[in-house]
């Protein structure tokens, strides 16, 4: 971008003859303007109260820069910890633990590269509901790729889960044939080249990055709740058609991947409800074999519904910034601010969703909490299984709670 001259921010003004000179001065990117860095923006004769709807409310900043940092460092220390009980016991290293172990590393990823975004946020202070703080293309597009590949990761593993136990429920004898190392590596490496690809499609939404220079209309920073900067950097696509692509993408690969679960989920619930432990057995390990199945069950709807709650938010907000980009529709106040608080309190939802994740893949489960209690040295001596468990008793076990 070239030097600007000083008449870039003195002409196209509604009010002819008005001089702006002096609150153009008065501003603090003033100089980044004459220097050819920011984009003047000139918001002077809006009504403050229509542009406050994109600054924080108090609740907002609150939200953002109290409550989410600290969601994201226990969801850092939770995943973390996840991973830890999985290299530590040699029992939890299940197929199914595998592909739950790169969830925690992509939501891992998510939290950490969410936090230094909090982080840089807060540094750059404008107070604006949704800005970028990146002032470099390279920074726009890493920050947003390492968002996108950890959001297409996060949601392949979430589906494999659920693949990997409907087929050892549903299909226990295929699931043996197929089952092993060499294919849970072989699954996971496509499934994080799935991931890469539509992760690196996705950044091209936001790799250029904008900065600009706003003139405020008189009184705005008098009634926001927060503090309200003059410069702002947004990081833009290339074109609009990028945009919607971009959305499109993620639009159509949420959907299915959330009807795929939903399929897989009511199967393995079905299957569940129609097992026949049948003859005369212990009726002590028919009470045993119903709780399992209620186990499993439970933890399935928990799942199902924390990912409906946490998830979809955001993901409608993706599918109708979408349909407006494709059918150029002119957004009106009312509709800019909700959409703006729509993806603010997603992507605050997405934090919560990638914090409990441990907690529910993990600690809904009887077997997991003896397993972190067996890492961290704090497991009693096992009692030693009754000789009257037989192989069908041993086969569900395996296959509800060994998962």
């Amino acid at each position: 971008m070239g030097t600007m001259s000083m008449t870039t921010f003195t002409t196209n003004e509604p009010n002819i003859g008005f001089n702006y000179d002096d609150l153009w001065r008065n501003t603090s990117c003033y100089e980044m303007g004459l220097a050819g860095k920011a984009i003047p923006m000139n918001y002077y004769h809006f009504p403050p109260e229509k542009i406050l709807n994109a600054f924080y409310k108090q609740h907002n900043y609150v939200l953002k820069f109290y409550l989410s940092p600290l969601v994201a460092l226990l969801g850092i220390l939770m995943n973390l910890t996840f991973l830890f009980v999985l290299a530590r016991v040699r029992d939890m290293r299940t197929v199914t633990n595998v592909y739950l172990g790169n969830l925690a590393v992509a939501d891992a990823m998510f939290l950490i590269t969410s936090a230094v975004d909090l982080l840089k946020t807060w540094q750059s202070n404008t107070g604006l509901l949704l800005n970028h703080p990146y002032y470099t293309n390279a920074q726009c597009i890493s920050f947003n790729l390492s968002i996108k590949l950890t959001f297409y990761g996060s949601v392949c593993m979430i589906t494999l889960v659920a693949f990997e136990r409907y087929m050892a429920i549903c299909h226990p004898l295929k699931h043996r044939m197929v089952s092993g190392r060499r294919y849970t590596i072989m699954v996971t490496a496509v499934t994080w080249l799935v991931a890469v690809i539509m992760g690196t499609l996705g950044c091209l939404k936001t790799v250029r990055s904008n900065s600009f220079c706003n003139l405020w209309p008189p009184g705005l920073k008098e009634i926001a709740d927060v503090y309200i900067g003059d410069d702002q950097t947004v990081c833009a696509p290339l074109s609009p058609v990028w945009e919607a692509v971009s959305d499109w993408m993620q639009s159509v690969f949420f959907i299915a991947n959330l009807c795929l679960n939903i399929i897989l989920y009511c199967s393995i619930i079905r299957r569940l409800g129609k097992r026949n432990f049948g003859g005369e057995g212990n009726q002590e390990r028919e009470r045993e074999l119903q709780r399992v199945q209620n186990q499993v069950a439970k933890m399935l709807i928990i799942n199902g519904v924390v990912f409906l709650i946490l998830m979809v938010p955001y993901e409608i907000n993706t599918f109708v910034k979408f349909i407006w980009t494709v059918t150029w529709h002119l957004r009106s106040t009312e509709e800019a601010t909700a959409i703006r608080n729509l993806e603010f309190y997603g992507t605050c939802l997405r934090f919560i969703n990638s914090a409990l994740n441990p907690i529910i893949y993990g600690l809904s489960n009887s077997r997991y909490r003896q397993a972190y209690r067996k890492a961290f040295g704090c497991a009693r001596k096992e009692r030693k299984q009754p000789t009257s468990v037989d192989n069908k008793t041993a086969v569900l076990t395996a296959s509800t709670i060994n998962i």
